[in-house]
């Protein structure tokens, strides 16, 4: 995992510096060349293991090239909409395959979103030459706060929900039938958050898992009773409702 945020750190790194010198001249000795077409501002690309490469643009889109191909496919692979282009060094800047990609489809991105303003490490899950639908992770940063510290919770996250997968994979981890307790540790404006209980294990939830009250009145810190789900990514709650409840001994 650490060697996956030191790549993304990197290809975050040369995005900038292919935004900062799209226009320049090549210098003495080099040639510019031409090999693809259909681009709108690229700032970055990745190649899958099966040699399609994968090209970002700093408007959105992330177009997919045939091995072979001299031109973008007509339907790329993901067009983030809330995304925030204003000045220079927003938009979508960075991408880099998880070093799973065939097997699990992960890919991380880095881009400014629009609504809430601010900038984001999102993993979304590729199908062929498709995104699939409502795959997106968030992880958000605040506009002040230094961009290893969004890497580092961004891949943090994955990798808690990989260990949860792995250890209900080995039979670790028991499906709790009844209730379970725990309070909430953290919440993101974007309408997700994680329980936290007694020993530690983290669950993740969103605004549709809140039974009462509603999400946007939950707080960091409130005691809560919930039902537990396993998914393919992790463990989630379910459910989920606010009070005095009693923790089990």
């Amino acid at each position: 995992m650490k060697r996956l945020a030191g790549v993304v750190i990197v290809a975050f790194a040369l995005s900038l510096v292919i935004l900062r010198a799209a226009s320049a001249q090549p210098p003495a000795g080099f040639e510019s060349q031409t090999l693809i077409i259909g681009l709108d501002q690229p700032t970055g690309l990745a190649f899958t293991p099966d040699g399609r490469m994968l090209i970002t643009e700093r408007t959105g889109a992330i177009k997919i090239v045939q091995p072979g191909a001299t031109q973008v496919d007509a339907t790329p692979l993901l067009t983030v909409a809330n995304i925030n282009t204003d000045q220079g060094e927003r938009g979508l800047v960075g991408m880099t395959l998880d070093p799973n990609f065939a097997a699990n489809g992960y890919f991380y991105i880095f881009y400014t979103a629009n609504s809430p303003l601010r900038d984001r490490v999102s993993r979304f899950t590729a199908s062929g030459n498709t995104t699939v639908p409502g795959s997106e992770l968030v992880v958000n940063r605040d506009m002040h706060e230094d961009v290893y510290v969004a890497l580092r919770d961004a891949f943090d996250a994955a990798k808690r929900q990989m260990e949860d997968y792995g250890r209900r994979q080995r039979g670790d981890i028991k499906t709790h039938e009844g209730a379970l307790h725990g309070h909430v540790a953290r919440i993101s404006p974007d309408g997700f958050g994680f329980i936290e209980t007694a020993d530690g294990q983290e669950y993740y939830f969103n605004r549709d898992n809140v039974a009462h009250p509603n999400f946007d009145k939950l707080e960091v810190g409130n005691q809560v009773q919930f039902i537990e789900e396993a998914a393919a990514e992790g463990l989630q709650a379910k459910r989920i409702s606010v009070g005095k409840h009693q923790f089990p001994g």
